[in-house]
């Protein structure tokens, strides 16, 4: 799947960031769970996550989310007495590993829309990723914006980027590991924004390698957004038989993988859109397809 996110002032979605290098959390956990005679599922189910996101949580491949910890504590508060130190222990960790992500910070903004577009030519891969961002600036001196796209099951996919207009990159970094990859992305306006001011900038994507072409795009916001659209553009003879929207989801395992129960796009000379408006924060919205056989 590919996903795209900001890096904000805020922390990102710990799954996008390494792993956690202490597992206590996750052992503690799955103690307290077989002591009261659950499955994963069980307690997935109790507190509203997949079951897979509970088991890389248990395994330390996924830090603990906030939304986790609030979840455990409103479901089992006789836990909390136990869970609270290594919870602790695992947020620091993902602190430390967001300070590490510190040059990708940028000023506070509004976020006025976003728009990802998808080019496919003769591949089940996207040609290019085209992403327009529309921003005004929450204070003055504002000059710079995080970006971050991941391919959550590729670790050797690979991509070359470029500024259209309204800034240039100036930073970037390329995590890859079992888990997929992640790129990170600074771009610096060039120049610093009077509180209120709008800005807009642009950003293209080549994808140079990508071993295991997903059937999904999708996206997770940060911070609020006015509206936010995808744009899928099937140029080649490779056509999709189907396309549908999902969203807003608390968990992007919980993807629909049929069109079954989902809203349909019309594809109109191979090209369809999906437009939201005001997504909610920490919530996955995406498009899904079929591909004709």
């Amino acid at each position: 799947m590919t996903k795209h996110g900001d890096f904000r002032e805020s922390p990102p979605n710990t799954r996008y960031l390494p792993r956690v290098d202490d597992t206590q959390f996750g052992q503690t956990l799955k103690a307290l769970r077989v002591g009261e005679d659950m499955r994963q599922h069980d307690l997935a189910a109790r507190l509203g996550l997949a079951r897979s996101t509970l088991a890389n949580v248990e395994t330390g491949r996924w830090a603990p989310s906030e939304r986790l910890w609030a979840a455990l504590s409103r479901a089992f508060p006789s836990w909390v007495d136990q869970l609270k130190p290594v919870y602790e222990a695992a947020r620091a960790s993902v602190r430390a590993q967001v300070a590490d992500r510190a040059p990708f910070l940028g000023g506070p903004f509004d976020l006025l829309s976003v728009s990802y577009a998808y080019l496919f030519e003769e591949s089940k891969s996207p040609h290019e990723i085209i992403e327009v961002r529309r921003v005004r600036a929450k204070t003055a001196g504002a000059n710079a914006y995080g970006l971050r796209l991941a391919h959550t099951n590729a670790p050797g996919f690979r991509i070359d980027q470029q500024a259209l207009w309204g800034g240039a990159i100036t930073r970037s970094a390329h995590t890859s590991d079992n888990d997929g990859t992640v790129q990170w992305t600074k771009v610096d306006f060039g120049k610093s924004l009077r509180a209120g001011q709008r800005h807009e900038f642009a950003i293209r994507t080549w994808v140079e390698r990508d071993p295991e072409p997903q059937t999904e795009v999708c996206f997770e916001m940060t911070i609020s957004v006015r509206q936010a659209s995808i744009h899928l553009a099937f140029n080649g003879t490779v056509q999709p038989s189907q396309v549908w929207r999902y969203g807003p989801l608390p968990d992007d395992n919980l993807i629909p993988t049929s069109p079954a129960g989902q809203r349909l796009l019309k594809l109109l000379h191979g090209t369809t859109s999906f437009t939201v408006s005001a997504p909610e924060v920490g919530q996955t919205y995406g498009v899904a397809w079929n591909w004709n056989t």
